[in-house]
Order: structure tokens, then sequence, then C-alpha cells
């Protein structure tokens, strides 16, 4: 059998792959890990932002799918390295832990103001 007829099945698979993978990294997080990190506390502004935080945080099917993304797209760590990192934070849940960091810094730092 000529090795061509093998591979072709292969190769469209993978393809195939590539492109469903390509879809799903299009979903992106509402906001940057890195803006995310330098987040600034208002505490005039305390419960929007506490709302805003809370609407961040990240599923475990959400952290499932950065893992995969991440996994089954490598190369995006060249192509879209920013991407890739987001992907990175959000599935290790460090994403989830800046959030809770803020969330602390607003209860501990704004204890005055209502």
């Amino acid at each position: 059998m000529n090795t061509w007829l093998k591979f072709a099945p292969v190769s469209g698979i993978c393809v195939t792959l590539a492109i469903l993978c390509s879809g799903c990294a299009q979903a992106a997080p509402p906001m940057d890990f890195v803006d995310l990190d330098y987040f600034q506390i208002d505490c005039s502004r305390r419960t929007e932002q506490i709302a805003f935080l809370q609407s961040l945080r990240s599923t475990a099917d959400d952290r499932l799918l950065a893992r995969a993304t991440n996994a089954l797209t490598p190369w995006r760590m060249f192509t879209n390295p920013s991407a890739y990192y987001n992907n990175a934070a959000q599935g290790s849940s460090r994403t989830d832990w800046v959030i809770n960091q803020k969330l602390i810094a607003l209860r501990d730092d704004c204890r005055s103001n209502p």
C-alpha cells in the first residue's frame, strides 16, 4: 500500500482538529491576565469592582478548555503568545488566585467605606 494513502487520513484528522481548536481559541477571557494583575482597587467603587471581579471567575470547564487549547495548539506560544499566556494562567487557576487577592484587598483596604 502506498505510504501516501496511509498518511492522508491521519493528515485529514490533524487538520480537522486544528480547525476545531482554532475555533475554540477564539473565546477569549474578558480581561487579559496582565491587565487583571495590574487592576487598581478603588474603594469608592467597591461594590462595582466586587461584582466585576466575581464575573471574571472561571468555571472548571473554562479551565479544562484553556488547558486543552494550549495542549492541542502549542504553536500559539509563538504565533499568539498573549493568548497562550492567558490560557495558561486560566488553566492553572492563576487567574482565580489573582481575583481572590484583589477581593481580599477590597475587603481589607476598603473597610471604612460601605
